[in-house]
């Protein structure tokens, strides 16, 4: 597995639940961690400071992920942006 992408529409009210570590690595191995990221849609829309405050409230749930070596990435549709999010995994 090159790597997972976990989707999360930053203005959804429902906030993801990451899966735990230890499933994480029985479903892609000891590296799965460093090649996981998480991607925050929809930055594209013009309430910014409102996404950032959402995006203080999707933090601690991904801490535990994020500490082992996940990522966090923002995305607002536009090619370049997706580019630098898959680039680490290809």
């Amino acid at each position: 597995m090159a790597g997972l992408l976990f989707l999360q529409n930053i203005w959804e009210k429902h906030l993801i639940n990451p899966p735990p570590i230890r499933i994480l690595k029985q479903v892609g191995g000891d590296d799965v961690i460093s090649n996981l990221i998480f991607v925050t849609t929809h930055w594209d829309l013009d309430e910014f400071d409102m996404a950032i405050a959402r995006e203080r409230q999707i933090y601690p749930r991904l801490e535990p992920l994020l500490r082992s070596g996940a990522r966090m990435k923002r995305f607002d549709m536009k090619t370049e942006t997706a580019w630098r999010i898959l680039d680490p995994l290809l």
